[in-house]
């Protein structure tokens, strides 16, 4: 059986946290920088992408226009938190509503999260240079001063119920599902955006399938946005063939590209 309850704390290239799986020799953000990877993935190639919010995605030649409603965003291994927390921090900075439901099978336990350094790096200020957040427009707050509020997020993302959606910011609803992408109930022409976070294939097969997508594909609404940090021939044979249309952005440190998928 995959052991995925044996997990090490680890500190990433970008001086934030990751976790590491010795039994699989995994890593649940990269090893190159973990707040780095999640900025430039899910955030600045998903999130402020998105035709959902009118971002500038190019995959049919321009944006789409701007869908009613709360942004609705499926994640795909909620992990660590950390795309979560980015997320609600420049949703709230934008003044966007958001319906966050994040999938995780294998949740943290409470001394983990709360040794996980991510309010500290974002407040701190150098770590948001290094992805480019430092003085840009998302209004993320990065002073120590702001260290308490964030700390205070950050475990409200973690130590909120299970299975039943709350929201620990006005304006950002987060349901945390405990299920295999694999098993999970979705329904059609739901999402918006997916952060597909899931480890990699040579760990986690199952998940990177035809059958998978496929299901994720009829959850997305027209125009919905699929990013992750993966680019393989295989996952770019799989998107196709349930329908998506991809591009291929430059990937994060240590990483030469990664995808997006767009619904057409």
């Amino acid at each position: 059986m995959t052991n995925f309850k044996h997990r090490q704390i680890v500190q990433s290239a970008d001086g934030s946290h990751t976790i590491f799986l010795p039994d699989l020799e995994e890593h649940f953000h990269s090893i190159h920088g973990a707040l780095q990877e999640s900025f430039h993935v899910f955030i600045q190639q998903g999130f402020l992408q998105a035709p959902a919010i009118g971002g500038p995605v190019s995959i049919l030649g321009g944006p789409v226009s701007v869908l009613g409603g709360p942004v609705s965003i499926l994640e795909v291994g909620f992990g660590t938190g950390l795309n979560g927390l980015l997320t609600l921090l420049y949703a709230q900075a934008k003044g966007i509503r958001v319906r966050y439901t994040a999938l995780e099978a294998y949740p943290l336990e409470e001394e983990e999260y709360l040794s996980l350094n991510y309010p500290g790096e974002i407040a701190s200020g150098p770590t948001l240079e290094h992805c480019g957040m430092e003085g840009g427009p998302s209004g993320i707050p990065h002073h120590n001063d702001s260290l308490a509020m964030l700390e205070s997020l950050f475990i409200s993302l973690h130590t909120g119920a299970w299975e039943r959606a709350f929201e620990p910011v006005p304006g950002f609803v987060l349901e945390k599902r405990r299920v295999l992408v694999e098993e999970a109930e979705l329904l059609p022409d739901q999402f918006d955006l997916v952060y597909f976070d899931a480890f990699a294939p040579r760990v986690q097969p199952g998940v990177w399938t035809m059958q998978v997508f496929g299901k994720i594909f009829s959850a997305m609404k027209p125009g919905g946005l699929l990013v992750t940090y993966s680019a393989t021939g295989e996952l770019k044979r799989t998107l196709k063939g349930c329908g998506f249309v991809l591009e291929h952005p430059a990937g994060p440190p240590g990483k030469r590209e990664m995808t997006r998928a767009l619904k057409p």
